[in-house]
């Protein structure tokens, strides 16, 4: 009666060293081209330390197998026709815009810190990215503005004005005729 020997760890006959070596299934070798072997040291001389880390090797190699023989039976982008990839990126393109229009009904930005504040609209937003704007314009023209590590430009102690005291400073500034 003939004896199947299981696969295990390879000696190397000059160093000692224990590897791992299997020949590469040929289904696999079509898909990446290459070798007939897949070999890896196991960085041991001990036999039993051997055995444990061939095992590990042996799952991690199955599994990269697998993996390859599912992405190659996915269907390739150059597989699907014109129609196919046009229906797909109007898809992915309808979606943004969802997306999109999702946030701007939403608001701009979220307010974790206090939740009884309004989230303000995209528009608000705008408005006060602009007045911050001008402000720091202003500052730097005037020498009051200095430079942070990020490269920022602001003031020392700058808060921004609410919306009620950046009227009251544009209407103190116009002059009547």
């Amino acid at each position: 009666m003939a004896v199947l020997r299981m696969s295990g760890p390879w000696k190397h006959p000059d160093s000692d060293v224990y590897y791992f070596r299997r020949a590469v299934p040929d289904d696999i070798r079509k898909i990446v081209g290459g070798g007939w072997e897949r070999k890896q040291s196991l960085r041991t001389k001990d036999p039993v330390e051997a055995r444990r880390k061939y095992t590990a090797v042996a799952d991690q190699v199955e599994k990269e197998w697998a993996d390859l023989r599912r992405r190659s039976a996915a269907p390739q982008l150059t597989d699907l026709d014109a129609v196919t990839i046009k229906r797909a990126g109007e898809a992915y393109y309808a979606f943004l815009l969802e997306e999109d229009e999702d946030r701007r009904l939403d608001g701009f930005m979220t307010s974790d810190a206090l939740p009884e504040t309004p989230t303000p609209t995209f528009e608000e937003h705008a408005d006060t990215e602009a007045e911050f704007e001008a402000d720091a314009k202003h500052g730097w023209a005037r020498g009051e503005l200095h430079r942070h590590p990020a490269g920022s430009s602001l003031p020392e102690s700058y808060k921004p004005p609410s919306s009620a005291q950046a009227r009251q400073s544009a209407s103190a500034t116009k002059v009547n005729p």
